[in-house]
């Protein structure tokens, strides 16, 4: 059993946007809690909610209603102050775009170094540090004086982890990192979150559109319509019933049962049973 003031807890929470007179409903009940020390996927399409539930996560915004509770630390309850405080001291970031990672005219090591100057080492121990993250994430030392222009995407966005890390944080945060690379570079990439996880036992949430996800981390959690609906461990595949005893059914189940409107349930032999009411009724 894990200590829960190390654990990420979420509790029914939703979040809704008023846009151009409308209310946009991004979560809706969302539940979900993160051991401490896990690598986990969070997995949708666009418009899902994985981005908004992402950037609750890292304190960018905050529920229109529910609970958020990440390492002991009441989100919702906080002020904008103990927000900036929590966001350097417990959370690094890695974004989709490369250009919001690392600053163009500054070498790679100046880019990892950058974040240590809210600490209060010397220089070459922040330089020694910034050394080891990205030796971690697999950067060449000839590579430690180039800019971004002399890098590929792929290394561009292990160098981005490496930064994230700067700090030591707890949870590092992850928003598509892989959105824009080939496969190949995508898997190095999801391989050196990987060994971050495990070498320095950093909490790791990843979101993001692709399925495949589920190869490299302890849990994928799929969302729906601003809620969890399926988690996958190992191959299992699992549907998750939420704390108002609410489903999602997956979506390939509902193709292929052809279930839409009105479907029938029953239990047979203590299986349950979901029939579309169209073909019991011809």
């Amino acid at each position: 059993m894990t200590d829960q003031n190390r654990d990420i807890l979420c509790e029914d929470l939703f979040k809704i946007y008023r846009a151009s007179g409308i209310d946009v409903v991004a979560l809706r009940g969302l539940d979900l809690t993160i051991n401490s020390g896990e690598m986990i996927g969070v997995v949708g399409a666009s418009g899902s909610g994985k981005s908004t539930f992402l950037n609750m996560l890292a304190g960018f915004d905050k529920p229109s209603a529910g609970l958020i509770k990440v390492f002991g630390f009441n989100l919702n309850e906080m002020n904008q102050t103990e927000i900036q405080k929590y966001r350097r001291s417990q959370i690094g970031f890695v974004w989709q775009e490369s250009m919001w990672n690392l600053f163009p005219y500054l070498s790679v090591i100046e880019n990892v170094m950058l974040p240590m100057n809210l600490m209060d080492d010397t220089n070459l121990k922040k330089k020694k540090k910034a050394e080891q993250l990205l030796d971690l994430v697999g950067i060449r030392t000839d590579q430690f004086n180039n800019n971004s222009k002399q890098l590929s995407g792929g290394e561009l966005q292990r160098i981005a982890i490496a930064i994230a890390l700067a700090n030591d944080p707890a949870l590092l945060l992850a928003d598509e990192p892989t959105g824009q690379l080939d496969s190949l570079s995508a898997s190095n990439v999801f391989d050196c979150l990987k060994t971050v996880n495990k070498q320095k036992g950093t909490t790791v949430v990843i979101v993001t559109h692709d399925p495949g996800i589920s190869v490299f981390v302890d849990r994928s959690i799929l969302i729906r319509d601003g809620r969890a609906c399926v988690e996958i461990i190992k191959d299992n595949e699992f549907v998750l019933v939420d704390h108002n005893n609410m489903l999602q059914i997956p979506e390939k189940y509902m193709k292929s049962k052809k279930l839409e409107g009105r479907v029938r349930m029953d239990l047979s032999d203590g299986d349950l049973l979901i029939s579309s009411v169209e073909k019991i009724l011809r």
